[in-house]
């Protein structure tokens, strides 16, 4: 669903939809839904049988890193995309600190805007 501008409406339709789904792969990166969509797409992924979820180019910035970040742990998530965003140190900080209770085995932050304190924190997973 690349480039749809799906938009916060839009994601929120489809996070309404996740708990409790088979979906395995959810591929959402250009759709514009910033840290509202995020928020509301990963605070469902509790339950959902989502591995793999990317959500390149959406405009997230650190709140949504945060939210992305806290809701790993009650995933199953193994691969999580998020290039192309405009995460910074407290996000990735956020995301950072819950690592090692996630299933993440692939975490893609490409083309983001991190320093020091923010690749200091991945490092130390």
């Amino acid at each position: 669903m690349y480039g749809n501008s799906l938009g916060v409406e839009g994601a929120k339709a489809i996070a309404q939809d996740l708990k409790g789904s088979f979906i395995q792969t959810l591929v959402l990166p250009g759709n514009n839904f910033g840290d509202e969509g995020a928020k509301a797409i990963c605070q469902n992924l509790e339950g959902s049988s989502i591995q793999k979820l990317s959500l390149n180019f959406s405009h997230i910035g650190d709140e949504g890193a945060a939210i992305i970040g806290l809701n790993l742990k009650d995933s199953c998530i193994k691969s999580l995309e998020l290039s192309c965003n405009h995460i910074g140190d407290e996000g990735a900080t956020k995301i950072g600190l819950n690592l090692k209770e996630s299933c993440i085995e692939i975490l893609d932050l490409d083309i983001i805007k991190l320093e020091l304190k923010g690749l200091q924190q991945l490092d130390q997973i």
